[in-house]
């Protein structure tokens, strides 16, 4: 190192000049310039999804499947309506035997369903107040505190269809209803019925005339 006032040569360590005894000025290192850092990188700005009823929301065009959906509900709810009407009009579809056919009479009965009475006995049978006298029987079974238990079918007589038995039963229907209807066979079914009138339990049989019209069964109330 030299020395900064007489230019003599000095070693690296000297704190003096060896020549004119001058302080030494401590040598530094060259400080490297600094260099530009890179910003880090940032990506862009999302802002958060929120749920807000406040926001416009752009419209996603529909599935092909979604666009279907509205008519598929709507051909659904038709057929529903149809149905019932056509159960309205035309009665029930009846019972697969006579047996099956006069349980649910009497559970229609001495329940007030409406449905199971309209499932099993003809559309033509019904009476034009038919609403109004389940209304009254409903109203008085309450009144007595009255509840099915149970009806057990105890005896099915012989099916006939032999003519002459079956004109003198279409005969009797048509005197009665004045409708003529187009029965198969017919039979007699007997029921044991069980039921509870302000808790004490009760009961008795019951016989029905089971009529098959287009292989269904139903029931002539008589």
């Amino acid at each position: 190192m030299f020395c900064p006032k007489c230019g003599s040569a000095n070693a690296d360590n000297s704190a003096f000049c060896m020549n004119c005894g001058a302080a030494m000025a401590p040598q530094t290192a060259p400080q490297p310039e600094p260099q530009p850092q890179p910003e880090p990188y940032a990506p862009p700005y999302t802002p958060p999804i929120t749920e807000s009823y406040g926001a416009p929301i752009a419209p996603q065009p529909a599935s092909k499947s979604k666009k279907l959906l509205p008519w598929i509900i709507v051909g659904a709810v038709a057929v529903v309506a149809i149905v019932v009407v056509l159960i309205l009009v035309l009665g029930g579809s009846g019972a697969s035997s006579p047996e099956d056919a006069a349980v649910m009479y009497f559970e229609g009965t001495y329940e007030c369903d409406a449905g199971k009475l309209e499932d099993c006995v003809p559309a033509e049978l019904f009476p034009e107040d038919f609403d109004e006298q389940m209304e009254a029987m409903e109203e008085f079974y309450d009144d007595i505190g009255l509840e099915l238990l149970d009806v057990e079918v105890t005896e099915v007589g012989r099916i006939r269809h032999d003519e002459d038995t079956l004109e003198n039963l279409i005969d009797e229907i048509y005197d009665d209803y004045d409708v003529e209807l187009d029965i198969i066979e017919y039979c007699y079914v007997t029921v044991e019925i069980t039921y509870e009138i302000d808790g004490d339990e009760d009961g008795g049989s019951q016989t029905v005339t089971c009529i098959n019209i287009d292989d269904a069964w139903y029931v002539y109330p008589g």
